[in-house]
């Protein structure tokens, strides 16, 4: 049985294969590189911007990820990243950062102050 195919559709099985099969293949070489970076204590220090001190007081508290070689301690990059990414502080919704100042001004200024700003963000939220 032989089968004949225009150089166009050729040319369009081979982008898809490449896009379905092949660049999440290569994707997934060329990120492998980065995950196996290793740290030692001073190495995880740098890369975190912190004292090698607190590298050791966390390890031994076992807040943070390592290995031990030997008696030494060994860091991944991926652990330190995802170390970082689990911390981050996620930025506060406008109108809850709104009704957060008011709390502030209300314990500054009594309940007078409390009324008088909340009914101008009801006002102005409305």
């Amino acid at each position: 049985m032989k089968f004949e195919m225009e150089p166009q559709d050729i040319e369009a099985i081979a982008e898809k294969v490449s896009e379905k099969v092949l660049k999440p293949l290569l994707s997934r070489i060329e990120g492998r590189g980065e995950k196996d970076v290793i740290f030692d204590v001073k190495g995880a220090a740098e890369y975190l911007h912190v004292a090698a001190s607190w590298i050791y007081k966390q390890a031994s508290l076992k807040t943070i990820p390592f290995s031990k070689v030997g008696k030494y301690l060994k860091f991944r990059k991926k652990d330190l990243d995802k170390l970082i990414d689990d911390g981050m502080v996620k930025p506060v919704p406008t109108l809850r950062a709104v009704k957060c100042a008011n709390k502030i001004r209300r314990k500054k200024g009594g309940e007078k102050a409390w009324k008088k700003e909340s009914i101008s963000v009801e006002a102005s939220t409305g």
